[in-house]
């Protein structure tokens, strides 16, 4: 089992694997880290270079950046798109104890678009990804990275998913006529060619 498998493995359904995980890019967090890393962590090293005194309360200040930033890398993984052989489980993490997942079974989806807008999304390669279903259900994943190849990922494995699917159904259905005839023979009997001349 993979760690991803591991690290979701309560959104999965039994025997469900994970074929590919889509995340937002890097790139839109870029600010918030800066941010988190100047003010929780720089601030806090060079008041200690300046005030001496301080070193307590920057360990502490400096802790509690480390934290944040580590809480923001975990918000961006574990909100995620976990493309599976069922079908798209839309994650979305908002703290260790509140997890909310939204499920999109490959027989039930209407459409998937992406957008790419803007300078920086076309240079770099991110965009937003929606999926509908045959209903009202809606799940999207904004500033994706690499958005064509998300929605191209989840074409091929729909069309995998159909095709097993409708070779299973044929071969439910050949057992079920056979199942038919051979209970019709063995009720009535096998039809000679006289039975069938008189009709």
């Amino acid at each position: 089992m993979t760690i991803r498998q591991r690290l979701f493995r309560s959104h999965l359904e039994d025997n469900e694997k994970i074929l590919y995980t889509a995340h937002r890019t890097l790139f839109v967090l870029f600010t918030d880290f800066m941010k988190i890393t100047f003010l929780g962590i720089i601030v806090p090293l060079i008041l200690t270079l300046i005030f001496p005194k301080i070193y307590p309360v920057a360990i502490i200040w400096v802790a509690v950046g480390s934290l944040k930033l580590l809480y923001t890398l975990f918000n961006w993984y574990f909100d995620a798109w976990l493309i599976t052989d069922l079908g798209i489980i839309d994650v979305q993490w908002n703290g260790p104890f509140n997890r909310t997942a939204t499920r999109i079974e490959y027989q039930n989806i209407g459409g998937v678009t992406y957008e790419i807008k803007g300078f920086f999304p076309t240079v770099l390669n991110f965009g937003d990804l929606y999926v509908t279903d045959l209903g009202t259900a809606k799940i999207d994943l904004l500033a994706a990275k690499k958005p064509r190849k998300i929605e191209n990922r989840i074409m091929e494995q729909q069309e995998k998913f159909l095709s097993k699917q409708n070779f299973e159904d044929q071969n439910k259905l050949k057992d079920l006529l056979t199942s038919l005839i051979r209970n019709h023979i063995e009720t009535n009997g096998m039809p000679t060619t006289n039975n069938i001349k008189k009709k």
